[in-house]
């Protein structure tokens, strides 16, 4: 596990490309991971920082964020490129957590991974201080559901900065569909091997109606 003041130690100068995936990860599954493998690869970035939020803004419910993490762990274990961390913010906050991630980067090229489905957020106007944040990093955007990557680009035209469109075989993973599958005690194509065992051993997602609250 990556501290942020042991991550501020470690951090080498240079110009690095650095991708920062915030999300609520309830639990990380093969989407996540192929979503960022593609965007090492596409984006050309050294390493890819899963930073799991204590409070998700919109969700309900939350796994709580020990787990959360603990899966992360073992999901991100057999690649070297995928690291986790955490910050004391209960969510990703332009005012309080970008200034602490570019203290932690310094002179590094820093891009935020997002789904599709929060694309609309940005465009709208309901990510408070979008701004500053297109102002100092990236978007990395993985298709996600149905959407499109001509409707996504277009969306993502009206905005200023680097843009980049992942499409991945598993853009319709969802957490809720695996929350579901575990209730039931069935096995879910898009779960990962150890977090199977660690939800069965942690008796997480034992609630269909619990779990369907979340997305």
């Amino acid at each position: 596990m990556v501290l942020e003041n042991k991550v501020l130690q470690k951090m080498e100068r240079g110009s690095r490309r650095i991708g920062i995936f915030s999300g609520t990860f309830d639990p990380v599954h093969k989407g996540h991971i192929a979503f960022a493998l593609q965007a090492l690869q596409e984006a050309n970035l050294e390493t890819i920082y899963f930073m799991p939020e204590a409070k998700p803004r919109r969700k309900e419910g939350i796994t709580h964020y020990a787990h959360r993490t603990a899966m992360l762990e073992i999901a991100l274990k057999p690649y070297k490129d995928l690291k986790i961390l955490e910050v004391a913010d209960k969510q990703f906050s332009v005012v309080k957590t970008m200034p602490k991630l570019k203290a932690m980067f310094k002179n590094d090229q820093l891009f935020l991974l997002l789904g599709s489905d929060i694309v609309n957020y940005l465009t709208n106007s309901e990510w408070p201080q979008i701004e500053l944040l297109l102002k100092d990093f990236g978007l990395i955007v993985g298709l996600r559901g149905e959407t499109s990557e001509e409707s996504v680009r277009k969306q993502l035209a009206t905005l200023p900065n680097t843009m980049v469109v992942v499409t991945t075989l598993k853009k319709h993973a969802s957490s809720r569909e695996i929350r579901q599958a575990s209730a039931s005690n069935e096995d879910h194509e898009d779960s990962l091997k150890g977090t199977k065992k660690y939800i069965k051993k942690n008796w997480l997602y034992d609630s269909v109606a619990g779990s369907a609250k979340r997305s």
